[in-house]
């Protein structure tokens, strides 16, 4: 049965009583490896002001700052250990940020279309467009991909720095904290393979295209990287060889 942590500032009311019991539609989100439901649904558990407000921003921005807040979470929940320095906890503050920034980044360069057709929106920035010839209103004209590429290169370099980042936030965090790990380490992981994926594609800047990685590749990561969690060294190969080439075991 998986529970609830209690937030840090509820920590000492709750110590004597039994942990929450995650609802159906939390667990549904993690039996589904849905992880944007699963931080939707776990959001009032954590904390029912923040999750107001936060439910209110629209799109993009309301993922960014759920990611981001929840992230900030698990630094505060990993400071009430009592053998963590001071030190490894401001990092991981620091860090927290790149983290959510990391996947929101990928998560826009790998449905620029999607979001454009379907949402009428775009999140790439007009200036930056604009720097390439192009704009938010020509991002899917395919006389103008090579210039909607290249502005793509300035976002594609800001998400592989907030991913380095976020890997070493993830190194940080204790190895005794295994579902702290292991809750980030296969988005981690997923969106290393698909920026990796971006970087060799056009398929996002086309009408009805995106990036997606392997349905295969995404079981391969989600057992190795459960398997291998517990081991820095491990998680750094892991990451190193994602970044490389798609990772496919032959029996998943």
């Amino acid at each position: 049965m998986l529970h609830v942590m209690p937030t840090p500032a509820s920590s000492a009311a709750t110590a004597s009583a039994p942990p929450q019991t995650l609802d159906a539609t939390t667990m549904a989100a993690v039996a589904s490896r849905d992880a944007a439901a699963f931080c939707v649904s776990i959001l009032p558990a954590v904390s029912r002001t923040f999750a107001l407000g936060i439910r209110a921003l629209p799109g993009a921005l309301g993922q960014a700052v759920l990611d981001a807040y929840l992230l900030c979470r698990i630094a505060d929940t990993v400071e009430d250990s009592p053998s963590i320095g001071s030190r490894r906890y401001s990092i991981l503050r620091e860090r927290c940020r790149a983290f959510a920034e990391a996947l929101q980044t990928v998560n826009i360069l790998k449905d620029v279309a999607v979001d454009a057709e379907r949402e009428n929106s775009v999140y790439v920035p007009e200036e930056l467009l604009r720097a390439h010839g192009s704009s938010q209103s020509t991002i899917l004209s395919p006389e103008l991909l090579a210039s909607n590429r290249a502005a793509l290169s300035q976002l594609i370099a800001l998400a592989w720095h907030d991913l380095e980042e976020a890997r070493n936030y993830l190194l940080l965090i204790p190895r005794r904290a295994v579902s702290i790990r292991l809750f980030c380490i296969l988005p981690l992981l997923l969106a290393y393979a698909t920026l990796r994926d971006l970087v060799q594609s056009t398929a996002m800047l086309r009408p009805g295209g995106s990036v997606k990685i392997s349905r295969r590749e995404v079981k391969s990561l989600l057992m190795t990287g459960s398997m291998l969690v517990m081991s820095n060294w491990a998680v750094r190969r892991l990451v190193a060889r994602v970044r490389r080439k798609a990772f496919e075991l032959s029996f998943a």
